[in-house]
């Protein structure tokens, strides 16, 4: 059954979209259920927007989700047409790598200006996670290669070796 779930984490791109997805899990998870400690000092009018972001990275995770576990439904749907399935995970990537470098430039800024805040585990921790996740997308945006997409190939098209 194409819908059922399928991963392989030996394509490291699946698992770098992983890996986003588990570190925001639990951001996500502590936004909705617990918006008054995700800044220091926060406004009862906000809680509404910090849920709401929550609910933003949920729906982006369950992006990702779509794209990693049903690898084999989305390779049959695209199998025709293997370079919009290689832009597809690109432009995953590249979306994935403008919200993390947006969230390093905040924890960045944080630590330049001395912000010792530990709402979210601080500054170190934003930066710590976020550069190296935002650095990677740019790199898988930009790297990604055909040669990692599962193509389906039609019947008697195949090739025999001579």
């Amino acid at each position: 059954f194409p819908l059922l779930p399928t991963m392989s984490l030996s394509n490291p791109y699946n698992a770098l979209f992983l890996t986003h997805s588990l570190t925001e899990t639990a951001a996500l998870v502590m936004f909705i259920s617990s918006p008054q400690s995700a800044v220091s000092a926060p406004q009862p009018h906000a809680y509404g927007l910090i849920r709401q972001y929550g609910l933003a990275l949920l729906t982006l995770n369950m992006c990702i989700w779509a794209v990693i576990y049903h690898r084999s439904f989305l390779s049959q749907a695209l199998a025709p047409f293997p370079r919009e399935a290689t832009r597809l995970r690109r432009t995953l990537a590249l979306a994935l790598a403008t919200y993390h470098l947006g969230v390093s430039v905040r924890g960045l800024t944080r630590i330049a200006a001395g912000d010792r805040d530990k709402a979210m585990g601080g500054p170190y921790v934003h930066a710590g996670l976020h550069v190296p996740l935002g650095i990677l997308f740019v790199g898988a945006a930009i790297f990604w290669s055909e040669a990692e997409i599962i193509a389906v190939k039609p019947k008697g098209r195949s090739r025999k070796a001579k």
